[in-house]
């Protein structure tokens, strides 16, 4: 466990850090990673000058926890792909496995973004976002089958990201390296919808909500051009209300 912040502390333990993060901490670890931002916040906190952007010690510090959160997105992250009728079979192997490996990206995403406020946002979204949404969890995604399921892990991921990615944004758009799940959403929602017309009305009326969960969790990001279009598509109504939770 990290040790409190004092005097000596401050003058050793950003030379030890970097050694300790690259041998000791494991970035899979959400006690770890809790540990680590906690003892670097009350650093910054504390001490603001020894830990300044510009001091040697501290870029070195930066460079290996972004260096060894890397290596594990390289070497410890596995998702497999199988055929959606494997999957089908809830008690099967593979789609346990599969389970288990789309959360434990889920996982390591929320333990990264642990780091906002640390880290550069253009670092955490290179991270996070490019090398596991979009290199891993996204084709988890699209390999399940749309609809509740679907939305709920969709909304287990968008859970994890900052607030304040979004709340600064000026215009429609989300962030850009979002773009790709926020086409997946639009893709879950005209499934959604192509699926229950062959349905009873009670299917119909089910795909009406899950349509509308899928815009709520477009505009939790922003991404107010999808949501516009989701909403034309498919005949939703009172949109603002709908996004302010009225």
């Amino acid at each position: 466990e990290l040790c409190s912040v004092s005097p000596v502390t401050v003058l050793v333990l950003p030379l030890l850090l970097p050694v300790l993060t690259d041998q000791v901490w494991d970035p899979l670890s959400s006690s770890q990673t809790a540990q680590m931002v906690a003892f670097m916040n009350r650093l910054v906190k504390g001490y603001p000058t020894v830990l300044h952007g510009e001091n040697r010690n501290t870029q070195e510090l930066l460079k290996t926890i972004v260096m060894r959160t890397r290596r594990t997105l390289d070497n410890d992250v596995f998702m497999p792909l199988y055929p959606k009728n494997v999957l089908e079979n809830r008690n099967s192997g593979p789609y346990l496995f599969f389970q288990r490996q789309f959360w434990s990206c889920v996982k390591l995403l929320g333990n990264i973004l642990q780091w906002h406020g640390i880290l550069s946002n253009t670092s955490l979204k290179e991270l996070a976002v490019d090398s596991i949404v979009n290199r891993y969890i996204l084709s988890a995604l699209q390999n399940t089958e749309p609809g509740e399921d679907s939305i709920e892990k969709s909304q287990s991921v968008i859970s994890c990201f900052p607030r304040q990615w979004f709340t600064c944004l000026k215009g429609q758009q989300t962030i850009p390296q979002l773009e790709n799940f926020c086409r997946y959403l639009k893709h879950v929602a005209s499934t959604v919808y192509r699926v229950s017309l062959a349905g009873s009305d009670v299917d119909k009326r089910n795909a009406r909500e899950h349509i509308k969960e899928v815009v709520k969790l477009l505009g939790s990001i922003n991404a107010l051009d999808h949501v516009v279009a989701v909403a034309s598509e498919h005949g939703i109504k009172d949109v603002k209300a709908l996004l302010e939770g009225k």
